[in-house]
């Protein structure tokens, strides 16, 4: 396992590198809140199988601290994916994407799908953003980004980055990442919490800025940082369904994730209905995303087309599938990008 900076046409990159020269070519994108430095687990075991690359995206890691414009959605992320695999020489690779790093590679996979041998969705993004949209056809609430982005992210949570509370952060790794009683190891854990903890702050970065609104919950998405990408107002990844039908598509999810889920606990409107954001006007104003029900739409229209996407689901498992079942998961992209 190596870790290097890349200077791309883009950023200066942070990435972790590991595998076989000569194999077939794998990018691990992570997701919010973490870094490259969750996939080193998964990375030794398929050491033999790939030539691998998992970078850490811009606010995240070690990576070079631009801001991000969320009015491009997750543009800015695929453009640096694209810009890694340029200097890298890398034509053609399998994708995977956890979280919001799978919009990430949704997106990356809309823009440049000629380079793409499989495509692996673990927990992702649903494909009409986070939060703001009812329905599995992803239809908006009004007005558009209303309890979404960097206004959605509990002030605490920002504090604790800035202060390096270390202790805080175990707990909602243990919580909000894998299933409890999952724990990690003591090395593991701190290797993991340190990976949380190198997230970049501010307006353009972690979590954004947002703009007030009168409706509840009193703020919609702004225009800059890392959650306001995921607003519907710029994030529509539903043209994942026009992708060609050649590129196999394998969904893996935890049965029991509580950060993508119908009825994240992520989801203002999920908090409403709990009382803890107080004022919820009720579910027939705002209510809970089908994150799950909309991913499955859309990809069960990529299918229709003809294309070739299978959804497997992790029996007592989290929003970290890789990190509770390796030797699983590892299997799973072996045979997607193998056989």
């Amino acid at each position: 396992m190596n870790s290097e900076m890349i200077q791309t046409s883009r950023i200066n990159m942070a990435v972790r590198r590991a595998g076989t020269a000569g194999a077939p070519k794998l990018m691990l994108v992570h997701g919010n809140l973490s870094s490259s430095v969750f996939y080193e687990d998964l990375m030794e075991l398929l050491a033999d199988d790939f030539d691998m690359v998992a970078p850490d995206l811009r606010s995240f890691g070690d990576t070079q601290a631009l801001p991000i414009d969320a009015t491009r959605g997750l543009r800015d992320h695929s453009d640096d994916l694209y810009a890694l695999a340029q200097t890298l020489g890398w034509e053609s690779f399998g994708l995977l994407g956890w979280s919001m790093g799978g919009g990430a590679v949704m997106q990356f996979a809309i823009d440049h799908p000629e380079m793409l041998t499989g495509l692996i969705l673990e927990a992702p993004l649903a494909p009409f953003g986070f939060a703001g949209t009812t329905d599995e056809r992803g239809t908006i609430l009004e007005p558009v980004g209303i309890g979404c982005g960097g206004g959605s992210v509990n002030p605490m949570v920002v504090e604790a980055l800035n202060n390096k509370e270390r202790e805080l952060f175990k707990t909602v790794l243990k919580n909000s990442y894998v299933k409890p009683p999952f724990t990690f190891d003591s090395e593991t854990e701190d290797k993991l919490v340190d990976g949380i903890l190198k997230t970049k702050t501010g307006e353009g970065f972690y979590p954004g800025n947002a703009i007030p609104c009168e409706q509840w919950p009193g703020f919609k998405a702004g225009d800059a940082g890392v959650c306001n990408t995921l607003s519907p107002e710029y994030c529509d990844l539903s043209a994942i369904a026009e992708m060609p039908t050649n590129i196999p598509v394998l969904w893996i999810r935890g049965d029991s994730d509580v950060v993508v889920a119908d009825g994240s606990n992520a989801d203002l409107a999920t908090l409403g209905q709990l009382g803890i954001v107080p004022g919820y006007p009720g579910a027939d104003v705002y209510p809970a995303q089908p994150m799950l029900a909309q991913t499955r739409y859309v990809l069960e229209q990529f299918a229709a087309r003809g294309g070739n996407y299978r959804e497997v689901v992790y029996e007592n498992s989290g929003h970290g599938s890789h990190l509770e079942f390796p030797e699983r998961f590892a299997d799973d992209l072996r045979n997607l990008l193998l056989t």
